[in-house]
């Protein structure tokens, strides 16, 4: 049977935009998501420290070109996307908080509103009290949440996922892994003309819109 991983971090537009676009996929074709909530500045520490130089000196026109990219993207997407008055955000505490709703039943639901928080609304998903008015929302209480975030178990998993995505050859959400008998296809949709397919790969992995959706996501065909 194939399963699908998505490596994520919610600080990431892309990643919302591929965490987005691969459930209705995945679902269509009844393969299951394994989800891998990581802490993207930890890759980057580990292996693309260039990317804090290129923040620091920005080329102008890719950085506009980029933010009208995106905007375009969440149009497509029919998502709202906007740009963080705090940006790059301490995402710690909110991707821990993945495994605390996990336990809950409510991973895709929390990582959502995560999302929607961060990047619809604008707010500071590294403020205790932004995360505590999100796990409300969804039922849940904020001290046993704040308890759970803080345990060595939610701590280790997130470590755990961020040095496999290392591990793998990941350098950020959108890279492209490759390993024998695995399919992985970009987080990030590529801009123009036909999706691509390719041969001998399960269902799933020949449907356009998964190509357009992408993400650090990865198929392992089913046995024949």
């Amino acid at each position: 049977m194939a399963t699908l991983e998505l490596f994520f971090d919610c600080s990431s537009p892309w990643t919302y935009l591929a965490f987005a676009g691969i459930q209705p996929i995945a679902e269509r074709h009844g393969v299951p998501v394994i989800w891998k909530p990581i802490l993207v500045g930890g890759v980057f520490n580990a292996v693309n420290k260039e990317v804090y130089d290129n923040r620091a000196n920005p080329n102008p026109r890719r950085w506009n070109y980029m933010r009208k990219d995106l905007a375009d993207w969440a149009r497509a997407y029919g998502l709202e996307i906007g740009w963080p008055p705090v940006f790059p955000v301490n995402s710690v505490k909110a991707m821990r908080g993945a495994f605390a709703a996990e336990g809950k039943g409510l991973l895709l639901p929390y990582c959502t509103a995560v999302f929607e928080s961060y990047w619809g609304r604008l707010e500071d998903i590294s403020q205790d009290e932004v995360l505590a008015g999100i796990v409300k929302g969804l039922g849940m209480e904020p001290a046993d949440f704040f308890a759970a975030i803080g345990s060595a178990a939610c701590k280790d998993r997130l470590r755990a996922n961020t040095e496999e995505l290392v591990t793998r050859g990941g350098l950020w959400q959108s890279h492209d892994l490759r390993e024998r008998h695995r399919y992985v296809l970009r987080q990030r949709p590529p801009r123009a003309g036909r999706p691509r397919t390719r041969r001998g790969q399960p269902g799933i992995a020949r449907d356009p819109d998964y190509i357009q959706a992408g993400g650090v996501a990865q198929t392992t065909p089913a046995r024949r």
